[in-house]
């Protein structure tokens, strides 16, 4: 099953696991429990360490690592400011009167929706069901720092995701 959604998203990958969970859900009648999505994680892990599944067809998003930028050599440094170079372009939304941003609710699908809004110069944040209050600060932050600016969600009606407001007494 895990294998089948891989094949079918082959050009998207990596994938999450829940992008591969809720795959499954949709198509597959894949129970939608806490408990299913736990199983799929065991099971997808012993299937990539049997070398069933390529450990470069999943992606954990939960893991961030940090390195200090060097360069090896003088070659290093002058291929580096090639490909500079190579990729320099302007911002598309420069001059607009109004600019575009994503925002999404799931993470996971940053790198997909980056692949389709990059070479627009359109920025991708992912925003959680309940993202943090820094972050929604941020991104107040930066919408009054870009001026007019259109944001465009992605994301499901997921009642999960409903705050309930508190009234004081």
């Amino acid at each position: 099953m895990v294998q089948g959604v891989l094949d079918e998203y082959q050009e998207y990958l990596p994938l999450t696991l829940r992008q591969v969970f809720y795959r499954l859900v949709a198509t597959r009648g894949y129970d939608k429990t806490e408990k299913a999505y736990k199983q799929l994680g065991e099971i997808a892990n012993r299937a990539r360490r049997a070398g069933l599944i390529a450990f470069s067809s999943l992606r954990d998003d939960g893991v961030r690592v940090e390195r200090p930028y060097m360069l090896r050599n003088v070659k290093h440094a002058v291929d580096n400011l090639a490909a500079t170079a190579n990729a320099y372009r302007l911002d598309r939304q420069r001059g607009q009167k109004t600019r575009l941003m994503v925002l999404c609710e799931a993470a996971g699908m940053v790198p997909q929706l980056v692949r389709v809004c990059d070479p627009y110069s359109i920025p991708v944040q992912s925003s959680g069901g309940f993202d943090s209050v820094t972050a929604k600060h941020d991104l107040a932050r930066q919408v009054v720092k870009d001026g007019d600016t259109l944001v465009l969600h992605i994301g499901d009606h997921d009642p999960s995701g409903r705050a309930r407001i508190l009234q004081p007494r």
